[in-house]
């Protein structure tokens, strides 16, 4: 019997397509299978945050949503919607207690995007922003992608760790909206990538200052924090360009001077060494951020050296034990082991670790808390998220080294179905932590109609504004011109 070409198809493609998800270079053959399976990752991706949030049935009206973000958006919703500048706001809790002035706070939101408020409501825009925001991060994952030749399989190892940890998931879900700076992380590396990789340049440093100004307008001053710690740390092993470093911080601190200004206002009372703002803790233990890595625990899971006020989700980092392994392996043993031989990213080195360190215990809150500038940072067991992220990236680039050296099917098929076991374990942090098994165990009495815009007299907060409105416009041209300026110059060298 002759063989027909359609029996013969499957078998000839099936193969070559199988190996397209291990092989970056293989993909310019199948290009419509490539981009077809990060289109339904990316679609699964949203299926997971719709499901984390039980797709809104449940009420947001626990924990920071109900005390502080719900009563914030609802401002913001008035001031769009009567067209009044929202300088002073009647509301005890939503501003921690300590101010009636709104742009006081440093994590309040005022993002370009909240003007949809005014045809969204709060819990539409939540789940709008955070789509949006998980596409800026799902870009610059795909930018990393084709930076350093990732296989589909390994970029699926990289989005899904990165995306649906138990660190984003929970500080999401109790209400830390000022966690989009998170999603930021990947375009943070890039830029660093890029200095150690070329110098810097004014270029770098407006891509720096830009993306810091758009971070502190996403409230995610805590985040802004890390990255420059991160810089300042990356200084020690980068001295020669530590001009650049220096002038990244410089201008990414005065580009945002129109919310980062405000908070002088009332910095004895963040700086203060006791109540709400005091110093709480960082992980008790390695052992402790290694446990929170592979133990799947609910959001009421305490740890016996913390407070009762410090809930799980400011320690959760659940990635399973195929997540957890696969970042210790790859992401920190492998990248060690290539210092001897390649000695590939060195420089990342020390401030990946002087970070981590000061993400343990009481170590942040003997040092660098001690000054004003880093006070913010009650809870050091946050900032691992900086670090990780990065190792996770280390990973992802030493597995696809691993692949490239190992192209046999006992690797790829385990490879295919280690995925699966760690999807399979984010699913389930995912329903353990969904909204509707949180709300009852964190919800309060505030109601967002119990706020209102209260504007009143007061000169010196008008004068901070103002000032630090005309120091982003300023430092915002400057930094545009010396770009436009080095531009014209190397054109002319070349």
């Amino acid at each position: 019997m002759t063989t027909t070409m359609e029996q013969l198809a499957p078998k000839k493609y099936f193969p070559r397509i199988f190996n397209m998800f291990f092989d970056y270079t293989e993909e310019k053959n199948f290009p419509a299978v490539g981009w077809i399976s990060i289109v339904t990752v990316y679609l699964v991706g949203i299926f997971i945050w719709g499901q984390l949030f039980n797709w809104f049935r449940t009420p947001l009206d626990f924990h920071d949503w109900g005390e502080i973000n719900l009563p914030r958006y609802a401002v913001i919703q008035e001031a769009i919607l009567s067209q009044t500048l929202p300088l002073h706001i009647d509301c005890e809790k939503c501003l921690h207690s300590i101010t009636d002035r709104f742009f006081v706070l440093p994590d309040v939101v005022t993002t370009p995007q909240m003007l949809m408020l005014s045809v969204l409501s709060a819990e539409k825009f939540i789940f709008f922003d955070l789509i949006f925001h998980y596409t800026i991060a799902t870009a610059g994952l795909l930018y990393l992608r084709k930076k350093f030749n990732l296989s589909l399989i390994v970029y699926f190892f990289l989005f899904t760790l990165f995306n649906f940890n138990g660190y984003i998931q929970a500080h999401y879900i109790v209400g830390h909206v000022t966690w989009t700076g998170y999603f930021l992380f990947p375009w943070f590396f890039i830029l660093v990538f890029h200095f150690i990789e070329h110098g810097g340049s004014y270029r770098w440093v407006a891509g720096m200052a830009f993306m810091s100004l758009y971070m502190i307008l996403a409230g995610s001053q805590h985040h802004f924090t890390w990255m420059m710690l991160f810089l300042a740390f990356l200084a020690l092993a980068c001295w020669r360009d530590v001009k650049w470093i220096f002038a990244a911080i410089v201008f990414s601190g005065f580009s945002s001077a129109v919310r980062l200004l405000p908070p002088l206002l009332e910095i004895n009372t963040f700086t203060s060494s006791s109540g709400e703002f005091s110093f709480r803790s960082g992980y008790p233990s390695l052992g402790d951020f290694l446990s929170a890595l592979i133990e799947l625990r609910p959001v009421n899971y305490v740890l016996k050296i913390t407070s009762e006020k410090l809930g799980y989700w400011e320690f959760d980092y659940f990635i399973g034990i195929v997540g957890a392994s696969f970042i210790i392996f790859f992401g920190v043993y492998w990248w060690l082991r290539d210092q001897k031989d390649a000695k590939r990213f060195t420089p990342l080195l020390l401030p990946t670790a002087l970070i981590f360190l000061l993400s343990l215990g009481e170590l942040y809150g003997y040092t660098l808390y001690r000054f004003p500038l880093f006070a913010s940072e009650r809870v050091s067991a946050r900032m691992v998220s900086l670090p990780v992220t990065l190792i996770m990236i280390m990973a992802a680039v030493y597995f696809q080294q691993f692949l490239n050296a190992r192209k046999n099917d006992v690797v790829r098929w385990t490879a295919v179905f280690s995925f699966f076991l760690l999807f399979n374990d984010i699913f389930m942090h995912t329903e353990l932590w969904r909204a509707n098994e949180v709300h009852d165990l964190l919800r309060v009495e505030v109601k967002s109609t119990e706020v209102a815009i209260a504007n009143y007299s007061d000169p010196q907060y008008i004068f901070i504004l103002t000032v630090g409105l005309v120091l982003t416009l300023l430092t915002s041209l400057a930094v545009i011109i010396l770009t436009l300026r080095e531009r014209q110059i190397r054109k002319a060298t070349v």
